[in-house]
């Protein structure tokens, strides 16, 4: 079960492995009807190390060895058999492996029987059942004494039919296996039976358990496997269907059993049998019965089989009529029901026959169903049931389920094959061979069938003196090849078999195949062959299926006559082939090790001759044949010219090389891509992982996903297959180094030799790699003493939980083909463990180092062993303690000698496990030093890995630093003098150490773990190297650390560099408020203007200068951000736009005037603008002062109430402007302004003379100035409104006087007090000039 919860708490794997292989199920994959195409390519194969490149191969096979054509062929003019009787091959798919007669003791039951005899067999018990009677002799055939019989005599009554079926869950005690259902006449009987598979025991128990029968008359009892219940037919009951139902208790009411008919209605189901008064009463019948079966009810039709199809949970019946019935099994009911009557057939198969009407066996007559069997979804998801004919005609019906109903048609017909004579004629041979397969006679009488999944197909022949057995298999091999559905068929008993009066009774299967899918070739060398047993009134003979190797044997060995091998070669192909040829080599090496055995010894020709041919068979690799093109001048075809040129990924490989891979696939394809590690029974798994709160005791797994028997066979195969490329790898080609060739017109052969040397090496590369990877996990269960879980917990106690759940998700690919270093730390962390507990348990390391090495040396190198003494030095150290310190250090120095002997060789878990305990045991010091070392030695130049082991490493540092001042605290704390001192100079030393190392990188993690820790005030007293190139680094990223590069300067007296620092600062794209950019423009002003060394003083001029500049505008910017933020008249979505852009970054003088300043009428702004960029267009800076004066005015009319005049508003206004820009004579023109002054305070009559000489006196005029200006106003002035003149002269009597009263010197030659009004002519003070 998955289960499902949030990230947080869900334990993840860590690692990066080979992707997980498609989950459809197999008959989804089978509607792919393509032959299996071996020769498959591993796109940039060149850039893949050796045994990642051979477990891509595998993998890829696998993958194409899964993929099987449709089983069963569609409708076809004819079906193709071949007839191995007529020696087309001349080697049976089938080898009879044994015969075992009847036991006297039988013979003797016979000769008493007085009302009928029956036998069958229960393959599930490994017995052939016979009954006699009113006796059941249940008869273990693999024991023919007649001691191997075990008799039931105590049943009262006749009996007409036993079935064996499995017990429902919690009924009866675990040793009850199976049930024995006995059907009597009278009762029908429930036995218990214990049978052992080990020793192959019954034991049979009676348990008085019983249900009357009522003249049910049983002969037909089925069980499905799913629900365990158990279903009935009888011949005293028509075609109704009965469940047996039992349990183990009993009361009043209810019965240990009792039977329940499925098929009518009304409460007749639970107490009408098929005899009794009820049935007498007229019309009863037709009121309880289903109305589909009143017309077929009847006649004397009954059930003569009953199956059902344990994939898609469907019950079929079989009537004597040939009407077929099926039900969907619904909570143990009966659900929906199709019934297929001949007629049907008939009709059905007309539509895709047209000649129907023609053939005999077809016609209504003629027809007659003998057996009916279900194909599991496994084999053809569409294909549900096949149903046979007395004529041997297998007739297949599709069909599809949908919510709870269920639909049923015939798809097509199979005829038996003809062994008549053809014609040589290709036209009429295929004429002769449809007629003659349509009205073959070959299976007339056929009275038993049976199907074999996947697709075999057996039927018993009837004749008059004995009976006769027909097998039809597909050929497997064929079918793979060309998705031609071609089937190999024979009779395996005919007369000379069993001479006459020899019957058949039944046939079952014993041992099934693997697989349900026509895949059977992929599982042929990890399971036993198929095997069926057929029961004969002498005896029962046993025929076992002869695997693609095993046909190639007797192929071989028959020596001269038809070339056997090139019929193999037709039909499995040429990769079949070589995987058979290299499979028969291994086995003849083998002789039973890791392979089955070959039978009898072979001779040494015969073994030169299988090796031989394996070297020699197939095509060598190749470039693939172009694309062809017909010229207009030429019927041929001629290649296509290529130019571009050909590499390694393009060849296509060795049918040998294809071969090899073939089989290493299929003898590790059930475990390939499964998980390696058990988890234990509490852990909870989601898709990613596992639960954190399922982990009890940090362990997370329970055993390995394996045996010592099968760990035991791969490895025997493995070894087997290098000893035959080590004694015959110079035969094989490709197999060694090949030679350079240097001749351009053989640049293709190169490129093959070179692509099939490649593949042969990675694929040997793979085989020692999964040999170390299995032996590895033969120490592991060796160390749990065979697989056991609490002596799995001890070694797991030495890894952590991640490290755990990361061996949880690997696969035995992973673990036999290391991807990366993480698979193999990984297995290395758990051999580690395997040594703690050892060391742990008192063990010698050099015994336990030496034996791993010699048994899986990739996974405990030399160096490793270095490391486990390193470990075992340390373990030392830390039981001595502090009981003497002295052999402590020692063993603690002797331990990091040890590991810095093989630092490239260290885990990241051995460095940090080592630290934890030195930190125990105050070794920081030590601690820090060898966690250095181990970094410096990491050769890190471009690869990610090791620049993150590095890191990793670094960290591990700052942890024992962290240790050190959580000591000084904690001394601190305690205000202990001693421990003060101590700590404090373990601090320094640690600190120091750490200070001097010579690495940036590390000085780089160093300074980030400092400021991590809230210490960064400290680089202001850091002195090293590395410390201004890290600032001014971090400083382009960081602001923090960019104000401290600043005071970093300022403190070293460098106020160029500080000053450029904060001028950066002020410019930067830090989400920093404008005020805090004026600040450090402020700054940086400041240290422009300290002093430089003389080089500095340009460029420190220069600086200063650009500061000023930015100073001015920032200014200018905050003032319209503080405007803009005061001004009601801006929605509050635009005002927050406005003051997000203003408080950030120092804008352009002309962003600022464009796009705020005068769009929002900041009319003295603008001015203020204008004199900080120089503007020199006069009209646009009246027109700014005219706009500001309307707006004053403005402003004051719109407010009737002002308590002030307008000329003391306006010239409020005035002088906080002149000012600002009095100095700047453009922007500030004072006989513009003076006349525009005199307007708007003298255009309608207010104001006191002399308002706006003050104005401008305000504003830093001088009266000098203002004086000349004023008097050439006077004398070119032009009546801009009525008294405009008068004015000027007002103001210029207003402007003497006040001069003349402030100016001590004019005081006294200057008479002003007679001086009422103004004329040029009489103007004191040019009187006094001499003007």
């Amino acid at each position: 079960m998955v289960f499902q919860s949030s990230p947080g708490n869900v334990l993840a794997p860590t690692l990066q492995l080979a992707p997980a292989p498609s989950t459809a199920p197999v008959y989804l994959q089978l509607l792919k009807n393509e032959p299996c195409v071996y020769q498959t390519q591993v796109p940039n194969a060149a850039s893949l190390s050796p045994v990642a490149l051979g477990a891509a191969y595998v993998s890829k096979t696998i993958e194409v060895d899964s993929n099987s054509p449709q089983l069963y062929a569609d409708q076809a003019s004819f079906d193709k058999y071949n007839f191995l009787n007529q020696q087309l091959t001349g080697v049976s798919r089938f080898l009879k492996t044994r015969s075992v007669s009847l036991p006297d003791k039988l013979y003797e039951e016979f000769n008493s029987t007085e009302v009928s005899t029956k036998m069958g067999l229960f393959p599930e018990i490994n017995r052939a059942w016979v009954i006699v009677d009113n006796k059941l002799n249940l008869w273990n055939y693999d024991e023919p004494a007649a001691a191997s019989i075990t008799s039931i005599d105590d049943i009262p009554y006749t009996i007409l039919a036993v079935a064996v079926v499995t017990p429902k869950p919690r009924v009866f005690v675990a040793d009850i296996s199976h049930l024995l259902v006995v059907s009597t006449p009278i009762d029908i009987y429930i036995f218990l039976v214990k049978y052992s598979a080990t020793t192959n025991a019954v034991e049979v128990f009676n348990a008085e358990m019983a249900v009357p029968a009522q003249g049910l008359a049983i002969n037909r009892i089925v069980q499905h496997a799913a629900t365990r219940d158990i279903y009935m037919a009888g011949e005293g009951d028509g075609c109704n269907v009965w469940r047996l139902e039992y349990s183990n208790k009993e009361d009043w009411f209810n019965s240990k059993c009792s039977k329940t008919c499925l098929t009518r209605l009304g409460f007749t189901g639970m107490v009408l049998p098929g005899g009794g008064m009820l049935k007498k009463i007229p019309g009863l019948h037709y009121l309880t019965a289903d109305p589909q079966e009143i017309v077929a009810t009847t006649s004397s039709e009954t059930i003569i089989q009953m199956e059902i199809d344990q994939s898609r949970g469907i019950l079929y019946t079989l009537s004597s009529l040939s009407i077929i019935r099926a039900y969907r099994l619904v909570d143990g009911k009966l659900g929906a029901k199709q019934t297929i009557s001949p007629r049907a057939i008939i009709n059905d198969l007309s539509t895709t026959i047209g000649n129907l009407h023609q053939i005999e066996t077809l016609r209504a007559n003629a027809f007659k169903l003998v057996g009916i069997h279900f194909v599991a979804s496994q084999e053809r998801g569409n294909l549900y049931l096949v149903a046979v004919t007395s004529f041997g005609l297998r007739i297949y019906i599709n069909g599809s389920m949908f919510s709870t109903g269920l639909a049923l048609k015939t798809a097509r017909v199979k005829f038996p094959p003809s062994k008549t004579a053809l014609h040589d004629d290709e036209k009429e041979y295929m004429r002769q061979l449809v007629h003659n397969q349509q009205h073959s006679t070959l299976l007339k009488n056929t009275k038993l069938t049976q199907m074999i999944a996947p697709g075999c197909f057996v039927a018993v022949k009837a004749t008059k003196n004995y009976d006769k057995l027909f097998v039809s298999i597909p050929n497997y091999g064929f079918l793979k090849k060309t998705a031609e559905f071609l089937e190999d068929c024979e009779f395996l008993l005919d007369s000379g078999d069993l001479g006459s009066g020899c019957f058949i009774n039944d046939v079952v299967v014993t041992q099934p195949f693997a697989l349900e899918s026509a895949n059977v070739y992929a599982s042929q060398y990890l399971h036993d062959s198929m095997e069926f047993a057929v029961l004969t009134n002498m005896g029962v003979n046993f025929f076992r299926y002869r695997t693609p190797d095993v046909v190639l044997q007797h192929a071989l060995q028959a020596g001269p006559g038809p070339d056997h091998l090139q019929s193999f070669m037709e039909l499995n192909g040429m990769e079949e082939t070589c995987s058979s040829l290299l499979y028969l080599s291994c086995k003849i090496i083998g002789g039973g090790t890791g392979f089955e055995s070959s039978t009898g010894r072979p001779t040494a020709a015969f073994r030169h001759q299988v090796q031989t041919l394996f070297a020699t068979s197939g095509l060598n690799a190749r470039m693939p044949v172009k694309a062809l093109t017909a010229t207009p001048f030429s019927r041929l075809p001629v290649p296509m010219a290529s130019q571009a040129p050909q590499t390694v990924d393009q060849v296509i490989l060795s049918d040998r090389f294809y071969g090899i891979v073939l089989l290493v696939s299929r003898l590790f394809r059930e475990y390939w891509h499964q998980k390696v590690f058990v988890p234990l029974e509490n852990i909870k798994l989601v898709l990613n992982g596992i639960l954190k709160d399922s982990v009890k005791d940090d362990v997370v797994i329970k055993n390995l996903n394996t045996s010592l028997e099968q760990l035991e066979f791969f490895i025997g195969s493995i070894l087997i297959l290098l000893e035959f490329f080590e004694r015959f790898g110079n035969s094989i080609p490709g197999l060694n180094a090949p030679q350079i060739v240097t001749d351009p017109f053989n640049a293709q052969s190169e490129v093959c030799i070179r692509a099939e040397h490649m593949a042969l090496t990675a694929l040997l590369k793979l085989l020692h790699s999964m040999k170390e990877a299995l032996s590895f996990l033969m120490v592991l269960v060796e160390e749990t003493r065979n697989n056991k879980p609490e002596h799995f917990k001890e070694i797991l106690r030495f890894m952590s939980v991640q490290n755990q759940v990361n061996l949880l998700a690997l696969t035995f690919r992973d673990f036999m083909a290391p991807a990366g270093d993480d698979v193999r730390n990984l297995i290395k962390d758990l051999l580690s463990a395997i040594l703690n507990k050892n060391i742990l348990k008192g063990g010698s390391i050099d015994l336990v180092a030496t034996s791993l090495q010699e048994k899986c040396g990739s996974f405990c190198s030399s160096s490793d062993v270095v490391i486990f003494k390193a470990i075992e030095k340390l373990t030392k150290a830390k039981s001595i303690g502090d009981r003497d310190p002295e052999l402590k250090v020692k063993n603690l120095t002797e331990s990091v000698a040890l590991f810095e002997q093989c630092s490239a060789a260290l885990t990241l878990e051995n460095i940090e496990n080592a630290t934890n305990i030195m930190l125990e045991l105050d070794y920081h010091l030590g601690a820090v030093q060898f966690v250095l070392n181990a970094a410096n030695k990491i050769d890190v130049g471009t690869d990610p890995k090791s620049l993150a082991k590095r890191s990793r490493l670094y960290r591990v540092i700052f942890h024992i630093l962290t240790e050190v001042d959580g000591h000084v605290a904690r001394a601190h704390d305690a205000n202990d003098r001693a421990r003060i001192a101590k700590y404090g100079a373990l601090r320094e030393s640690t600190y120091a150490t750490a200070f001097a190392y010579p690495d940036e990188k590390f000085h780089a993690e160093f300074y980030d773990w400092f400021r991590d820790q809230g210490m960064a005030d400290r680089f202001l007293d850091i002195d090293t190297d590395y410390i201004l190139p890290y600032l001014e680094f971090r400083a382009k990223t960081d602001r923090e650390l960019a104000e401290l590069l600043w005071a970093y300067f300022a403190k070293r007296e460098n106020h160029f560099e500080a000053a450029k620092i904060l001028y950066s600062l002020a410019v930067s794209d830090f989400p920093i408020p404008l005020t805090s950019r004026i600040e450090y423009l402020s700054r940086a002003n400041g240290f422009v203007n300290c002093v430089c060394p003389p080089h500095l003083r340009q460029q420190m001029v220069l600086l200063g200068g650009i500061v000023n500049e930015l100073a001015d505008v920032a200014s200018i910017q905050l003032d319209a951000l503080t405007t803009i933020e005061s001004d009601d008249r801006i929605s509050l979505s635009v005002k927050a736009a406005a003051i997000a852009a203003l408080n950030r970054k120092v804008l352009s003088i002309s962003e600022i005037f464009n796009a705020y300043v005068d769009p929002l009428g900041y009319y003295d702004l603008c001015l203020v603008i204008f004199k900080a960029s120089d503007y020199k267009n006069t009209d646009d800076i009246l027109k700014r002062w005219e706009l500001l004066f309307e707006k004053v005015v403005a402003d004051y009319r719109a407010s009737p109430g002002a308590s002030e005049p307008l000329h003391i508003i306006l010239g409020s206004y005035f002088t906080s402007m002149g000012r600002k820009v009095a100095d700047h004579e453009l922007v500030f023109p004072i006989d513009e302004l003076f006349k525009l002054l005199t307007k708007y305070v003298y255009g309608d009559g207010s104001g006191p003379a002399g308002c706006i000489v003050n104005m401008f006196v305000e504003s830093g005029v001088g009266y000098d100035k203002l004086y000349y200006v004023l008097r050439d106003m006077v004398e070119n002035s032009v009546e801009c409104f009525p008294g405009y003149g008068q004015r000027l002269r007002d103001e210029m009597v207003y402007l003497i006087k006040q001069w003349v009263h402030g100016d001590k010197h004019l005081r006294g030659v200057v008479d002003v007090r007679g001086l009422e009004k103004y004329e040029i002519e009489t103007d004191p003070i040019a009187l006094y000039l001499g003007e």
